[in-house]
């Protein structure tokens, strides 16, 4: 009996489905293999894989496994062993936005020249997310002294979800996370909101300087949003695995990818009954997608597979 372990996060749900769904395709095709999906702290983030304790992970965004592999954000040193299977594809930013009634009008300087007393909801420093979210509002001269120093609050949540039910009922003015379809876009159903953008030069510096990249947002993302709107992209949940992987698996983890891409489908489109707007799944899954928009070199397995379906091209992101 042959065993792998599977790094699955922490309270992400979305780790686990992915997770899940790949195990279950590996054992139908491989039964004397056992999978182990791993939660945990030592399973948080893909230090795990790249360490070689798991086998294979799962991660968003995209961006964080290229971090991983050469030491960039909170990874602290480079995991040179860490290679892709495929991404599962996912649109997303991480912004911020503000109650409309506060009279902010688009930019999120403008937080700092007016000394805006915000209540401000943000993830918890362990999370990639309160990393990329204190990193970027620093550059902006936001911290959690001077924010406190001029009146407001520094409120940290568990998730996205969390906060953005907080401003609903009145608990906060503002907040930074990704989440867009899933957060931001229902909240603003509810209550006004605008989409602060972030800097240019600060974002081009947070790539930079820790590997974050970055996207304008397009109008129309939440209900009353005019114009574009700079965040960090948090696009992908990115599948990865040690380069030490057999090759047989990493071959049949792609395969599932082109192969099986439904049965993920339709966890998230409630079987097609989602519009798109509405499903953070990007579906249906374009394979030329799931193979070229990875971020670190792919399993040789993976590569395999994807050459000879014919999807792979030679300059990946």
């Amino acid at each position: 009996m042959t065993s792998f372990d599977f790094q699955a996060g922490g309270t992400n749900h979305h780790y686990g489905r992915i997770a899940h769904w790949l195990a279950g395709y590996l054992w139908q095709h491989l039964p004397d293999t056992t999978i182990n999906i791993k939660v945990g702290e030592a399973y948080r983030d893909l230090r795990a894989v790249g360490d070689g304790l798991a086998h294979m992970g799962v991660f968003t965004p995209a961006a964080s496994a290229r971090m991983c592999l050469e030491g960039q954000g909170p990874f602290e040193r480079p995991r040179p062993a860490l290679r892709a299977i495929g991404v599962v594809p996912h649109r997303d930013a991480l912004v911020v936005a503000v109650l409309s009634e506060l009279g902010l009008e688009s930019q999120l300087d403008e937080v700092h020249e007016h000394k805006a007393p915000l209540r401000l909801l943000l993830p918890r420093e362990q999370a990639l997310t309160g990393h990329a979210s204190r990193q970027v509002l620093a550059l902006h001269g936001i911290t959690k002294a001077s924010l406190e120093g001029w009146g407001g609050c520094w409120i940290e949540v568990d998730s996205a979800q969390a906060a953005w039910k907080m401003m609903a009922a009145g608990e906060a003015d503002a907040m930074i996370n990704e989440s867009v379809p899933q957060s931001f876009r229902p909240l603003s159903k509810v209550r006004p909101i605008r989409l602060l953008s972030m800097r240019p030069s600060a974002v081009e510096q947070l790539q930079a300087e820790h590997g974050y990249r970055w996207l304008e947002v397009p109008p129309g993302s939440v209900a009353g949003q005019e114009g574009p709107a700079i965040g960090l992209s948090w696009a992908h949940w990115i599948v990865v695995a040690h380069r030490d992987l057999p090759e047989e698996v990493g071959y049949l983890m792609a395969d599932a990818f082109l192969n099986n891409a439904h049965q993920l489908e339709r966890q998230y489109t409630a079987d097609n009954r989602l519009p798109a707007e509405d499903c953070s799944l990007e579906y249906p899954m374009r394979p030329e997608v799931v193979a070229n928009e990875v971020t670190v070199p792919l399993h040789t397995g993976a590569e395999k597979r994807y050459r000879e379906a014919g999807v792979l091209r030679e300059a990946r992101a």
